[in-house]
């Protein structure tokens, strides 16, 4: 566990080599796990002052500018950047984890778009990273299941 800890934190951009299936599924059950938390914390109304959007009125204005367009609605939607926030910070990561992934299965980094595809995109995506790599060197490096035994 602490060699994909130390993977983690050192491939945090890194978009070229081969990352290997236990890589990616963890780095994916982290940044699962911290969208999870994050939307506890959403929920729980601990983050970005929430108790001032919920003394909010219609039309009020809520920051930057952006007004509170839910006021014929029968709820309030309360606007918190918390998962943009999240998202942006993960982003580049899950992306070179993702590239490694894709590049340990002899495929190009050009695959990555398919997450522009709603819905079907990112599941056929998420199906070619769990395909089983290649074996031994291929053209974006040695095997990473290889290199860990020795």
């Amino acid at each position: 566990m602490s060699t994909f800890l130390t993977d983690l934190l050192e491939k945090y951009v890194f978009f070229l080599g081969r990352a290997s299936r236990t890589e990616f599924w963890f780095s994916f059950l982290v940044f699962c796990g911290l969208y999870y938390f994050i939307g506890v914390i959403d929920v729980a109304g601990f983050t970005f002052g929430s108790a001032e959007f919920s003394r909010l009125q219609p039309n009020d204005d809520i920051g930057l500018g952006i007004r509170d367009l839910n006021q014929h609605s029968g709820f309030q939607v309360q606007g918190r950047p918390t998962f943009s926030i999240l998202w942006l910070l993960i982003a580049i990561p899950f992306l070179s984890v993702t590239c490694r992934r894709l590049h340990d299965t002899n495929r190009r980094a050009w695959f990555l778009l398919l997450y522009f595809i709603p819905f079907v995109g990112s599941i056929w995506l998420l199906v070619l990273c769990t395909l089983k790599g290649t074996e031994g060197d291929n053209r974006y490096g040695p095997d990473p299941t290889l290199s860990r035994s020795h």
